[in-house]
Parts: structure tokens; C-alpha cells; sequence
């Protein structure tokens, strides 16, 4: 009897050794598959991006902002400039508090081991990932790596054609934006610069001046033109496959195309708009 009892003891515990492994195994398997990154891994910034993506529709109201644009570009370009390290910056700073894991950027990356060589390899001329006349460059963070050939079609359709095919009013991504929703154009780059700069993740940033003429603007109504920033965010592993994305943007404002000051009042306002994009992708 008491042979018999002994045998079920430790067949029950068998049975609880094996069941608390399968389920050990199974969290596990769970983490591994959220690919997020963890406090013993490391994330590159590598880019920093700032455009302005110009209005398409309507047609009158649209040529007037580009023409005050074009009038301002080399001003708006070096304010736009100047606020590229305080943008990186505040990218690492949300990600390492957010994934609790290192983050690299500025000259801790560019004096690690393999930067010099990818650089070489994958970086493009900014001017050459855009072509509009009025504002000819996506301004991206001194010295960052700008491996991604985004395309030169930036400004989306014309007017006529975003109002027959699209719709009126209808938004058009700006060709970064779209550049990524197509993993083949950039998988196979981001894991060799993964492999080099031996990281873990990389990250990139796309932030954008939106502008939106008064006709379709809800926030400025009869009053002038909303001008608002959206910022992407996007998390890639060393497989090269984007494991998490975020976006927002700030409530429209009404500015005057031509007033610097107006630009700069929506970028300080780029923190605020990063933090809930970074703390979502981390699950919080």
C-alpha cells in the first residue's frame, strides 16, 4: 500500500515538473516572438529625419503655401538644422527608458566599430531622395547614416490627381512613410548594418511639418493656413524586419507660411508628441 502511495507522489509531481516546464517554455516563446528589446540590448539611431510635406489640394490654396515655402527654404532649412541633435537626443532618451536598454546615437555611434564602414557603404546624398523645387532636401542629424533611397516621387501625386483618384482632401503619405510599408526595399540593408555596428535593433525617426490650407482645415476654419508636425518611429531587429512603429501628431495651429517662428513652435512641441508614440510601442 504504502509502495502504491509513493508511486503517485511521484507521478503527480512528473506530472507538475512537466507541466510547469511546458509553460515556462511557453512565456518564453511568447517573449521571444514580441521582439522587443530588453535591458541587455542595444538599439542604434541611426536616422533622423525632418521634411515638410506640402499640401496637394486644394489647387489655389496649396500653390500659395508652396510659393511662401520656397520663399523661406534656405531659413527654414538651417532653423530645421538646428534642431536635429536636440530631436535624436530625445528618440534615445524615450527608448532607453521605455525598452530599459541601451541606446546609441550621435558620436557613441559614429565611433563604434564598423560605422566608418557601413557609411561607405549605405549612405545616400540627402538631396537625392527628393526632388520639389521649393524645399529640394529632407534634412536629416549631422553625421547619421542615411542608407534608405526613399525615391524622388516625395510629393506624392498632383493635386489633380490625389482629387480624381483619392478623393478631395485626401492625405498623401510622403514617400518615406510608404518607403517602409515595403519590407524588400530595406530588409536585407538593415541587417547587415545591424551585423556591423553589432547591435541589436536599429531605430529611425521621420518627423514632418504638416500643413493643411484653411479650405480643409477644421482647426483653422476661415481663420488661415494649420500647420501641425506627425512623427513615425520605426523599431527594426537584426533580421531586418520592422518589430514596431508608432506615429503621432500635434493638434493643427494656424501659422504663417513665412514666419520661422511659427515652424519652430511646432517643434517644440516634438517631445510631447514622441513620448506617447515610444511609450505605445513599448506596451505601456
Amino acid at each position: 500500500m504504502k509502495k502504491i502511495i509513493m508511486n503517485s507522489k511521484r507521478f503527480l509531481i512528473a506530472i507538475l515538473l512537466v507541466s510547469c516546464y511546458i509553460l515556462c517554455s511557453s512565456l518564453t516563446d511568447r517573449e521571444i516572438e514580441s521582439g522587443k528589446p530588453n535591458n541587455t540590448d542595444t538599439i542604434a539611431i541611426i536616422s533622423t529625419y525632418l521634411d515638410i510635406v506640402k499640401p496637394t489640394w486644394p489647387i489655389v490654396g496649396s500653390k500659395l503655401v508652396s510659393i511662401s515655402i520656397k520663399a523661406v527654404s534656405p531659413k527654414l532649412t538651417l532653423m530645421m538644422e538646428a534642431n536635429m541633435p536636440r530631436i535624436r537626443r530625445n528618440v534615445a532618451l524615450l527608448l532607453k527608458n521605455n525598452f530599459k536598454c541601451v541606446a546609441i546615437y550621435g558620436q557613441g555611434l559614429q565611433q563604434r566599430q564598423g560605422f566608418d564602414e557601413i557609411k561607405k557603404k549605405f549612405n545616400f546624398d540627402p538631396d537625392s531622395l527628393k526632388k520639389d523645387d521649393g524645399f529640394p532636401s529632407i534634412v536629416f542629424a549631422k553625421n547619421d547614416l542615411n542608407p534608405f533611397k526613399f525615391g524622388k516621387k516625395e510629393d506624392g501625386p498632383s493635386a489633380a490627381e490625389n482629387y480624381l483618384n483619392l478623393g478631395k482632401g485626401a492625405e498623401v503619405l510622403p514617400a518615406a512613410i510608404t518607403y517602409f510599408k515595403v519590407e524588400n526595399k530595406y530588409k536585407e540593408t538593415v541587417a547587415k548594418i545591424c551585423e556591423s555596428l553589432n547591435v541589436n535593433y536599429i531605430a529611425v525617426s521621420y518627423t514632418c511639418f504638416k500643413i493643411t490650407p484653411f479650405e480643409n482645415n477644421a482647426y483653422s476654419k476661415n481663420n488661415g493656413d494649420g500647420l501641425s508636425i506627425v512623427t513615425y518611429v520605426y523599431l527594426f531587429n537584426k533580421s531586418g524586419v520592422c518589430v514596431s512603429f508608432g506615429h503621432d501628431e500635434s493638434v493643427s495651429k494656424v501659422f504663417q507660411a513665412r514666419q520661422i517662428e511659427d515652424y519652430q513652435r511646432e517643434l517644440n512641441k516634438n517631445f510631447l508628441v514622441l513620448k506617447p508614440v515610444i511609450e505605445n510601442m513599448a506596451g505601456k
